[in-house]
This record gives C-alpha cells, sequence and structure tokens, in this order.
C-alpha cells in the first residue's frame, strides 16, 4: 500500500503526463493530515511564480478580492498582481500583454475579445443582474414612461447600452427617437450628469448605483431606483429574473499550461460566493478597500446582487440566449457570431 509521500508523488506524475489535477487531492491530503497545500506547490512545478488578476468597479472585484486576501492561491503563486481597468480597450490591452492572465469581466466583454481572436475563455458565472434605471422622478414606473425621456448610459456600445436598447424595443419603444440614449464616458460621469440634471435617468450596476443614492442624498437630489431591469428582461424573454452579466475570464495559456491553479481560482471562487452571504458585514469592509467605496455602500449594494457560482458550461445556455438577445441589437458585437464550445470552461 502506497504511504502518503509516494501517493503524492504518483499523482504528480500522472498530472505531468496526463493533465489531471491534483487540488482536489491536496487539498484532501491538508484536510486530513494537516500538511499545508503551500508546501505540496512549493516543491513542486506545479507552483506559478507570478499570476495577474484584473478586475474593475463593479461587483465581481468582491471575489477578486478573496482570491487576493482570503484563499489559498497564495500557496499556489509566488506572486500575485492585481491591476483595475475602467474599459474594454484597457481590459484588451492588459490581457493581449500578458500583465492580466485572470479578471473578473462581464461576460458579454469576454465572447467578445474570444470573438476577437483573444485567446481567452469564460471560466464562469458569478453575478446575475445587477442593473437598474435610477431617476430623481418618482413617476417612472414602466419602460413605457421612458418616452420622451433622456437616459444616460455608460460606455457607448456598451453592454448596458445593448441590453436598454434590446428591451426599449421589446416594449415598443424606438431607441434613438422614442428615447433619447445619451452616451457617457464612464460610471462616474454618468452619475455626475443625472445629478446635474443633464438627464432624466440613468443606466447604472451595483455598486455604482447604491453610490449614486448616496450623493444624490448628500446633495439634496434623491434618486430612486425606478425599473429592474431584471424583472422587465424575465417579462419580455419569458425566462427567470438572472441575467448571465458578469464572471472570470482567463487567459487560454493559463488553462493550457496550469489546469491545477484554474482548478484552485475555480474552487476557491466558489467559496468566496459561501463566503459573501454568510459575511456580508465583512465582504463590505474587503469590497472598500478594492472599489473605493465606504463599506456601507457596499453592504447595500450586496442586497441588490445575486452572487451564484457555475462554471461556464454550466452556465452555457443562458449565456447563449443572453449574448443572441445583445447581438440582435448589435449584430457587430460579437464579429457576427456566437462564440463556440472551447470558450466555456467546465
Amino acid at each position: 500500500m502506497m504511504n502518503l509521500r509516494s501517493r503524492r508523488h504518483f499523482l504528480a506524475l500522472m498530472a505531468a503526463s496526463t493533465g489531471v489535477t491534483l487540488t482536489n487531492y491536496l487539498t484532501s491530503c491538508r484536510q486530513q493530515s494537516g500538511i499545508s497545500l503551500n508546501n505540496n506547490f512549493a516543491n513542486s512545478r506545479l507552483k506559478l511564480n507570478s499570476l495577474g488578476l484584473g478586475g474593475s468597479m463593479i461587483m465581481m472585484m468582491l471575489p477578486i478580492a478573496y482570491l487576493l486576501e482570503k484563499s489559498q492561491l497564495r500557496e499556489a503563486v509566488t506572486e500575485i498582481s492585481l491591476s483595475t481597468f475602467k474599459n474594454h480597450d484597457q481590459l484588451k490591452g492588459l490581457m493581449t500583454s500578458q500583465q492580466v492572465q485572470i479578471s473578473g469581466t462581464p461576460t458579454e466583454l469576454a465572447a467578445s475579445l474570444y470573438q476577437r481572436e483573444i485567446p481567452v475563455q469564460l471560466l464562469n458565472v458569478m453575478v446575475w443582474g445587477v442593473v437598474y434605471v435610477f431617476s430623481p422622478q418618482q413617476n417612472i414606473r414602466n419602460w413605457q414612461d421612458l418616452r420622451g425621456k433622456t437616459v444616460l448610459i455608460p460606455f457607448k456600445n456598451s453592454t448596458l447600452e445593448n441590453i436598454f436598447r434590446y428591451l426599449s424595443v421589446q416594449a415598443g419603444l424606438s431607441p434613438d427617437r422614442d428615447v433619447a440614449i445619451q452616451s457617457t464616458q464612464d460610471f462616474p460621469q454618468t452619475v455626475q450628469l443625472l445629478l446635474a440634471q443633464r438627464g432624466d435617468a440613468a443606466l447604472l450596476s451595483e455598486p455604482i448605483g447604491t453610490s449614486a443614492q448616496q450623493k444624490g442624498e448628500q446633495q439634496g437630489m434623491p434618486l430612486y431606483r425606478v425599473l429592474n431591469v431584471q424583472e422587465e428582461w424575465a417579462n419580455v424573454t419569458g425566462k427567470t429574473l438572472k441575467i448571465p452579466q458578469a464572471g472570470t475570464t482567463a487567459l487560454q495559456s493559463l488553462v493550457n499550461d496550469s489546469p491545477q491553479v484554474i482548478q484552485l481560482v475555480q474552487t476557491e471562487l466558489r467559496q468566496s460566493v459561501d463566503w459573501i452571504k454568510q459575511n456580508p458585514d465583512a465582504a463590505a469592509e474587503l469590497g472598500a478597500k478594492y472599489l473605493e467605496l465606504q463599506p456601507n455602500i457596499i453592504r447595500e449594494a450586496l442586497k441588490f446582487t445575486p452572487f451564484e457560482f457555475k462554471t461556464a458550461a454550466e452556465a452555457k445556455v443562458e449565456l447563449e440566449f443572453w449574448y443572441q438577445c445583445l447581438a440582435e441589437q448589435n449584430p457587430k458585437l460579437f464579429d457576427g457570431s456566437l462564440p463556440g464550445d472551447r470558450f466555456y470552461f467546465g
């Protein structure tokens, strides 16, 4: 019968020759015998020298922060860095240069990069719809009430704009004729213009929406969460409230060369969802460090953030429907076709 050392050596050889991952086995060894996962990786070719993570001002930053501070990833990687990005072009540059190898991203962005021959794979979906219409006008109660209004939407041709156009058409409105869509350069400018009454409403995701409400209160202009985009999505599609909005994207080279690290990332991200749900105050404190917002804002935004972990392969049906709807409004979005099976990890 093999002893523990021999079994680890045997499985390491198997991993090297067949690609079988050791994450589950090593975790089991750590739990049963007290052996540190760090020691297993430190004395093995499995340990990575460096790993670049990416994130932006969306709620996916919370699981990324969990990877940085509370996961076992540092036991498998010598040096981990974090790069933040404000727009799609910045992330494209970071991943193309391999400064970022794993990033929290909108799922639409991941598919767009893949279709433009940036070698990435979508690992999972974790955030299922955090988009709302905010306005100082409480009399906006349905999509038809937006007729004749000016709606501020961050980033031209963004996910937010595409879903707004799709839902507007489904509600019987003609975007640009019945509703004036004003694109802004980013989230802060959108909030600034809304509070300056340069628009009637704004489409915002969390945590920016909650942050905008707090700023509105401070300036004596209450902002209301007048329309729930997830509810409108369910109404017009016959689907559930869940929109597969954001998840984690990885470079294909990392998936191919370090499958055991990818498996560890997946395991830790799945655990991060449980931790966030069970520890909202601690999660808010952690998120505040990386989102540059007060913990109370993150804590409130968590009430409107449906976290659920699914591998990309598990969420493929929802993702493909989501992509098809977005492509209806912007046929060029995915370069004329949807991603193939290799895009979906799992």
